[in-house]
């Protein structure tokens, strides 16, 4: 004990050097003869640094565990980060980007006890050619490890076993190396027990940079097997899953990197619901469904990228492509008749993106070119007793697309000025049942002026694009081709009033081609849907003009974020939706419609370190006015939702943590003729409970309680009670013990308004279910 005293009277004054008031936050351990302070967040600069120990609690097992109790980092349900309402520039490991944007498989599987600190670069360039030509609003986000987790493998192996109506298991591997040279992370997860690791595939949008970004197109023939519900997946997917990823990042020279990344995900699922749709309008319409559905998704996706990012020099090279292949198989009622709908889709693309940066002094000069092939093909069989629906559909789907830019950046006025050239084209080339194929394509020229004023305290942005864009589509029955020049300026002005407030104010008018698929005959896109095609490209105009302040102090642990937006669209289309008996037929009109959008998002967050007690509280409000044809009924539906939430932690105790999260949805329509004109309310409670009776058990008791409004006054209501126990009989060796879904809840119910329509949604959930695991810590 006396040899320990001594060392910590000799590290108090090391750790404490260079504190200030400004730049750390103090928490006290009281040790026998000894008090040593420790600084949860420490500033150096620009550079914000989290110590990752005084943020974790026992809970906590993996790093999206701790980033979601940082101050000023938020991270949303699909993972991705975002540190004062902006999303990250990079996620860094020890400096080095290994996983781009697929960053899912690092925050979700890399163990927080190999983690010392969370680095948060405010207003950084990761681009070193840029650094001193082109300022950023945004941060990077590095992960400092602890010593002993460099230079050498650790990770985690996972195997389990359970049952109750089937025999369950659940088994995961990690395998992670981090050295100066060379970086690499392995993931491998399996699973029934309906838990979604679809998340490690994910890739992050880069908002900022949309030139590097093309979505895939939507598919033409629809699904039903996509659901969305506020509670758990786990609750109610029998799935067979299965997720591997595998990363490498070789450093090349002081400033070089080779990248790989190979990303496979497979899953076969079943899964079984009942809805009633309602369809207003004149007449309106029935329709109620019940479903049983069996799917397979298999996809593979490798990357291979060189990067060099020199002060004078930066070049990307970047290769991807993916495979996928989908199988939906649906025995289903509609309206008493039984029938079978069978959709297969088989995706392929190959994709390269090019990106060249040259530092001149005063002159940047770029280019950027962005290539991809794409082929699809898309089936659909249906069968029934009565040859009501008895029909196919094959669809072949063929894109070229293109996007290259060239710019330079110069001094003027003691700022900067950007001028910028880039051409986009798309060619589509579709083929449906035995037909042949048909082209369509666009040519998009566009000239760019961008101008940034910097002064100390924030910037403003002007952006003025001009745009020619040149279309052809062979099948119009009166011009073939369109050309049409346009401009979409844009302005941002960035303040900051002071090292924590910071304001944003952003308005742009914007034109954007419509981006759906052409065909040139109708198509069904359901066993009952049909779709009368396009023939010619449609347009939107968009005004819009948002607002954001953001309030952080590290000192007092607190943050405050507030968006508001407005957006005015203006499409020359829409669509007439008449449902029928038999088939329902979407038609696209042309005329002019104007539709709006109003949202408005607060957040507070603050942290009572004495007390071991955080709140953090949201209100989210959304407004929509969307006109709405159908069945001979023309409505602008204004539809409103708004959604507080509150979450409430407490870790006071070394034995005993608590947490409690509360979400409110209101969601109502203004009242038009005909319309009912009520709300529908739900109510959702998540309390979880942490005890640890001794040192090396631990049990956690999660409780969730779910209350839905179908109709006026009436309302669904579930508990969930989940129970895990996990005992350390060693080091590096913990077994598990998982019991889900307590009390046996076998259905679950919900409501909703769209436009005129109303739909009752039910499905069955998983039984009680129990879990056994062994998990090892390699290290």
């Amino acid at each position: 004990m006396r040899h320990l005293v001594v060392f910590l009277l000799l590290l108090v004054p090391v750790c404490s050097f260079g504190q200030t008031a400004k730049d750390s936050i103090s928490r006290e351990m009281k040790l026998p003869e000894v008090t040593v302070k420790m600084k949860p967040i420490r500033q150096v600069g620009d550079t914000l640094n989290y110590n990752v120990s005084s943020f974790r609690g026992k809970d906590d097992h993996y790093l999206v565990d701790v980033l979601k109790k940082l101050p000023g980092i938020e991270v949303s349900e699909n993972g991705t980060i975002s540190y004062r309402g902006n999303s990250i520039n990079r996620f860094n490991i020890e400096g080095q980007d290994l996983l781009g944007n697929r960053y899912n498989q690092a925050t979700r599987n890399l163990p927080v006890d190999a983690v010392a600190q969370v680095q948060i670069m405010e207003n950084d360039q990761p681009i070193r050619a840029l650094k001193d030509n082109t300022p950023s609003e945004r941060a990077t986000l590095n992960i400092k490890l602890k010593r002993d987790y460099k230079l050498r493998p650790f990770g985690e192996i996972q195997g389990g076993i359970g049952g109750f109506e089937n025999t369950l298991w659940n088994n995961l591997l990690t395998i992670i190396n981090i050295a100066p040279k060379n970086q690499m992370l392995v993931t491998a997860k399996m699973n029934n027990t309906g838990e979604s690791i679809s998340d490690n595939t994910l890739d992050h949008i880069d908002v900022t940079d949309m030139d590097n970004y093309i979505s895939l197109p939507e598919n033409i023939i629809k699904t039903s097997s996509d659901v969305y519900l506020p509670i758990m997946q786990k609750r109610y997917l029998h799935n067979k899953s299965y997720s591997v990823g595998i990363n490498h990042l070789h450093r090349i020279g002081r400033y070089g990197n080779l990248r790989t990344n190979i990303t496979y995900y497979g899953t076969s699922d079943q899964l079984s619901d009942s809805t009633y749709n309602y369809y207003g309008g004149s007449p309106a319409m029935s329709l109620s469904e019940s479903n049983k559905r069996k799917s397979h998704e298999y996809t593979l996706m490798p990357h291979l990228r060189y990067e060099l990012n020199a002060p004078k020099t930066y070049i990307i090279d970047e290769l991807s492509g993916e495979l996928s292949y989908t199988d939906n198989l649906n025995w289903m009622s509609s309206n008493g008749l039984p029938l079978q709908e069978r959709v297969g889709r088989h995706t392929s693309y190959v994709q390269n993106k090019l990106q060249m940066i040259l530092n001149a002094g005063n002159l940047v000069y770029s280019i950027n070119s962005l290539t991809r092939y794409l082929r699809r093909s898309e089936t659909m069989g249906v069968d029934d007793s009565t040859s009501t629906y008895n029909t196919g559909e094959r669809i072949i789907l063929q894109r070229m697309f293109t996007r290259n830019s060239v710019s330079t950046s110069l001094p003027l006025w003691g700022n900067r000025i950007r001028l910028k050239y880039s051409m986009e084209y798309r060619r589509d080339r579709l083929k449906e049942a035995s037909s042949r194929f048909m082209q369509n394509y666009y040519l998009l020229n566009n000239i760019g002026f961008n101008y940034a004023i910097v002064y100390a305290s924030g910037s403003v942005t002007l952006d003025v694009p001009v745009n020619v864009f040149y279309s052809s589509v062979p099948w119009r029955h009166t011009d073939t081709s369109d050309t049409k020049v346009y401009v979409s300026p844009s302005i941002l002005w960035r303040h900051d009033f002071s090292p924590s407030w910071r304001l944003k104010i952003n308005g742009s008018l914007n034109e954007d081609a419509d981006n759906s698929i052409l065909y040139s005959d109708s198509i069904l896109t359901g066993y009952r849907t049909r779709m009368v095609p396009f023939d010619r490209i449609g347009w939107k105009r968009t005004s819009s003009l948002s607002f954001s302040l953001n309030y952080v102090d590290f000192v007092r642990m607190f943050t405050w974020n507030i968006l508001a937006s407005a957006s005015w669209i203006k499409n020359d289309y829409r669509y007439h939706y008449s449902y029928g008996e038999k088939y329902t037929l979407i038609t696209p009109v042309w005329e002019d419609t104007d539709s709006r959008m109003i949202i408005v998002q607060t957040s507070a967050d603050k942290t009572f370190s004495d007390i071991g007690f955080s709140v953090n509280g949201r209100i989210n409000y959304t407004r929509n006015e969307l006109p709405v044809m159908q069945n001979n009924v023309e409505q602008t539906v204004k539809s409103n939702i708004l959604s507080p939430s509150l979450n409430l932690r407490w870790n006071k105790l070394s034995w005993l943590q608590l947490s409690n999260e509360t979400t409110f949805n209101l969601s109502w329509q203004d009242k038009y003729q005909n319309s009912a004109g009520y709300s529908l309310r739900s109510w959702f409670e998540a309390l979880r409970l942490y005890v640890y009776p001794l040192k090396k058990i631990s049990m956690e008791i999660d409780c969730e309680y779910t209350s839905t409004e179908t109709e006026r006054g009436q309302y669904n209501r579930n508990t969930f009670v989940d129970f895990r126990m996990t005992y350390n009989p060693v080091n590096h060796i913990e077994l598990g013990l998982t019991l889900s879904n307590v009390f046996d809840r076998h259905e679950y119910v919900e409501a909703s308004f769209t436009g005129l329509n109303y739909q009752y949604y039910s499905m069955p959930l998983r039984g009680r279910e129990v879990l056994f695991s062994v998990k090892y810590e390699l290290h």
